[in-house]
């Protein structure tokens, strides 16, 4: 059960908000808190890097609400806090800040009442102020109340809702604990409540959540498919549209990489029951049924036959139905055969790759996936015995890690580009 997706891997920058929504305290951290003194209130603290992507999202799209503004401006002294600034390090390292955003709730005296590691959208960012000044319960204090009253669905909602935020503010060593809590309240709330009754947005949230992967026979994901146009009109055609065309069509990939040719019979379903969903996102069911066919049973023999020859044929008739192959497509294609083969490609392969990889490379691509792209032609290169060729490539990827903004990616990627060159000598 992979509740907790929503939140690790969001990572961010932030300028300051505008209009009428949060108001930033101009000045010092220490000024900061002198204020919050004055004021006799708690501190909320935005803790962002110059380089972060998400960061800038929230501070444009978030902290920029009206409503936002309205409660954090009147019961908080909101300061941002830049990583990158020199002054700003002994603070990163007093409240041992692991990954960005983080947000802080602080005493006039610096003392943490709260602290949230990711993204977190309106609701759920308003929640933690209420929980920071004692207007809401924090997870334990609902969790009790749920203990007194267990047929109080309600509470079974909210917890279940906030989980993949306050699961990040939990101590490791309680994480385990609340996993154990929140399945055995998801399937008490399922059995419970019952799917009927389900069929609006919170609950819709609770089940893309818990129920994120389909299996043959799935009641959840039948009732769901076949109430479709009822849940559309709660949510909207999108969220339903991308969710359940998700898990079908990740779980026809599984089958088809376990071997199970089951995945020929489930990947029917796009032309039959799932028609008119996969319709509200593609514009031609039949030529995406067709495509993702090929997909599939690429997969199928690269993974189980480990025929190589007939996955390059199936993909290279992938590529030319899609008329206009995006890098993405490329790269998927390369990957499937690595992971496939666990990286013991025939020479024919790497081969392939290459031209794969040099179709994808005269794209516009962000740097950072340029650089896991040459240093996969490095790979290639390596694997095929042009030591020359390998190096250079690695030495190129090197390079073009020098042009990106997100500093824990250039030291991951040089430590490994790097050890790939010494091998070489």
């Amino acid at each position: 059960m992979r509740i907790f997706f929503v939140i690790y891997f969001w990572i961010c920058v932030t300028g300051l908000a505008q209009g009428q929504g949060i108001k930033f305290f101009q000045g010092s951290f220490g000024e900061a808190l002198d204020d919050a003194k004055k004021q006799d209130k708690l501190l909320f603290v935005d803790v962002y890097a110059d380089w972060c992507g998400p960061c800038k999202m929230m501070s444009e799209q978030i902290f920029s609400l009206k409503e936002v503004g309205e409660y954090f401006n009147e019961r908080f002294i909101c300061y941002q806090l830049n990583t990158e600034f020199t002054e700003n390090k002994n603070i990163v390292q007093k409240y041992q800040i692991q990954g960005l955003p983080t947000l802080l709730f602080l005493t006039p005296n610096g003392q943490v009442v709260a602290q949230y590691l990711g993204v977190a959208n309106s609701d759920f960012l308003l929640r933690l102020g209420q929980v920071a000044t004692k207007e809401q319960k924090t997870p334990d204090e609902l969790y009790n109340m749920y203990r007194k009253n267990k047929k109080d669905f309600s509470i079974h909602q909210m917890i279940l809702t906030d989980a993949p935020y306050f699961m990040s503010e939990i101590p490791e060593t309680q994480r385990e604990r609340w996993m154990q809590r929140l399945k055995s309240l998801y399937k008490e709330y399922l059995d419970g409540k019952g799917l009927e009754q389900m069929i609006n947005q919170k609950d819709f949230n609770i089940l893309t959540m818990f129920h994120d992967q389909m299996e043959t026979g799935d009641v959840i994901f039948d009732f769901m498919v076949n109430h479709w146009s009822q849940y559309v009109a709660v949510v909207d055609s999108l969220s339903v549209g991308q969710y359940l065309t998700a898990l079908h069509s990740n779980y026809i990939i599984e089958l088809a990489r376990r071997g199970k040719q089951d995945y020929r019979k489930i990947l029917e379903r796009m032309q039959g029951d799932m028609r008119p969903i996969y319709a509200l996102l593609v514009p031609d069911v039949d030529k995406y049924s067709n495509m993702y066919r090929i997909v599939a049973d690429a997969n199928y023999t690269v993974y189980s036959e480990k025929n190589v020859a007939n996955y390059i044929k199936l993909m290279d008739s992938y590529l030319d139905l899609s008329e206009k192959p995006q890098p993405n497509d490329y790269a998927m294609a390369v990957e499937t055969l690595f992971n496939g083969l666990k990286g013991k490609l025939s020479k024919e392969g790497y081969e392939k790759c290459l031209v794969w990889l040099d179709i994808a490379l005269k794209f516009d691509i962000p740097e950072n996936m340029q650089v896991g792209m040459v240093m996969t032609v490095g790979d290639c290169f390596w694997a095929l015995g042009n030591k020359e060729k390998a190096k250079e490539s690695y030495n190129q990827a090197y390079m073009l890690t020098l042009k990106s903004k997100n500093q824990q990616f250039v030291i991951q990627m040089q430590q490994v580009l790097k050890q790939k060159l010494s091998q070489l000598e």
